[in-house]
């Protein structure tokens, strides 16, 4: 497993290491939507800093934002600060943004967890 997910107080940290993949975030989604806590949670945090190596396919982003749309019947409003400096993976994230259009889910990416976590206590803060 190349990833550890710390549940928090409003949300949830999910960090990687050595290799992610799509099919890792699927996984992850399912267990995070299938747990009592999802429809409270204000934030999934996704810190891809410590990959070495992104494996992302456009249809497995496709995927991971059709499920997202599909959970936002549960949960309506999400925060979803991804950090990463993998330009390739940039480009990947905007096929995820563009499926999640209109449902209540913010995407935003970030170059390191301070400043994701700064963004999350803004936005929680005005909520």
């Amino acid at each position: 497993m190349s990833y550890i997910i710390f549940w928090e107080e409003k949300g949830v940290f999910v960090e990687f290491q050595d290799i992610a993949s799509g099919k890792d975030v699927i996984r992850i989604d399912d267990i995070l939507y299938s747990n009592d806590r999802f429809e409270k949670m204000k934030y999934q945090l996704w810190d891809f800093t410590k990959s070495k190596q992104l494996f992302f396919t456009d249809e497995e982003m496709e995927i991971i934002g059709v499920l997202d749309k599909s959970a936002s019947i549960w949960n309506k409003k999400m925060l979803v600060p991804i950090v990463t400096t993998d330009t390739e993976f940039i480009k990947s994230i905007e096929i995820y943004k563009k499926e999640i259009e209109g449902i209540g889910w913010v995407c935003e990416l970030f170059s390191d967890v301070a400043s994701a976590r700064n963004w999350i206590k803004t936005k929680l803060t005005v909520q």
